[in-house]
């Protein structure tokens, strides 16, 4: 059994525009939107895989829970889903 315990399904309107800079100077190429349709079929050789957003506030980077939680109802096979919590926030 094939388990990847490190998967995100961050958007690009998941990032801040500086963020966005930033991700661009250090050679990254701008994000492309992900459906779970493709994400899926990228996930092909693997059999279950953790889900988890990004929450930090600070540098503005964040996935809606509810994002997560609804890819993992409609993939429950295949996902197990986390929350993402940022320490600082209220």
């Amino acid at each position: 059994m094939i388990v990847d315990v490190h998967s995100h399904c961050l958007q690009p309107d998941h990032i801040s525009e500086p963020g966005k800079r930033a991700l661009e100077a250090a050679g990254y190429a701008p994000m492309q939107p992900c459906s779970l349709d493709d994400y899926l079929k990228a996930m092909e050789p693997v059999d279950r895989a953790i889900l988890f957003g990004v929450r930090a506030l600070a540098s503005v980077h964040i996935s809606p829970n509810e994002m997560i939680a609804d890819w993992v109802r409609r993939a429950p096979e295949k996902l197990i889903g986390f929350m993402a919590i940022d320490p600082m926030e209220g």
